[in-house]
C-alpha cells in the first residue's frame, strides 16, 4: 500500500508555470523551470540581450577600424566628411584618446592613431 503524503505537502502543492516556455510544472518550491533545456534557453536569451549593446559598439568600432586601415594602406592622410558619411565612419566611439599632438586630443581606433579637425574630416596620424 503506498504512502500517502502528509496534508501539508498536498496543501501547499500550487500549479507553477515555467518562465521559459509556459508549460505547467510541479516539484521544489524554488523551481522556476520545467527543464534544463528551458532553464538554459532563458539564461541564453538574458545573456544575449544584455550583450547586444557592446556587440554593437564593437561592430562600430570595428567599421572604423576597416576605414582607418584602408585609407592607411592606399597612402592617404585625410578622410574628408563627405568621405566618412559615405563609408559610415562613426566618430562618437573610439578606444583611447590622449592629449599628445600640440594640446589637442588624439584619439584611437585600437592601433590607429587619428584626429578629428572639425569640419573638415579625420586626419590619420602616423603611429
Amino acid at each position: 500500500m503506498p504512502i500517502a503524503a502528509p496534508a501539508y505537502y498536498i496543501r501547499n502543492m500550487e500549479q507553477r508555470y515555467c518562465l521559459e516556455c509556459g508549460e505547467v510544472f510541479s516539484g521544489r518550491s524554488d523551481k522556476r523551470f520545467c527543464s534544463d533545456s528551458c532553464r538554459n534557453s532563458y539564461h541564453n536569451s538574458a545573456s544575449r540581450q544584455s550583450k547586444a549593446y557592446s556587440y554593437r559598439i564593437n561592430s562600430l568600432l570595428n567599421r572604423n577600424h576597416a576605414i582607418l586601415a584602408e585609407c592607411r594602406r592606399s597612402g592617404k592622410t585625410r578622410l574628408e566628411r563627405s568621405e566618412m558619411a559615405e563609408k559610415m565612419f562613426s566618430e562618437k566611439y573610439c578606444t583611447a584618446c590622449s592629449r599628445r599632438f600640440l594640446g589637442r586630443p588624439v584619439y584611437f581606433c585600437y592601433d590607429i592613431p587619428y584626429r578629428i579637425e572639425g569640419r573638415r574630416g579625420v586626419r590619420i596620424l602616423s603611429e
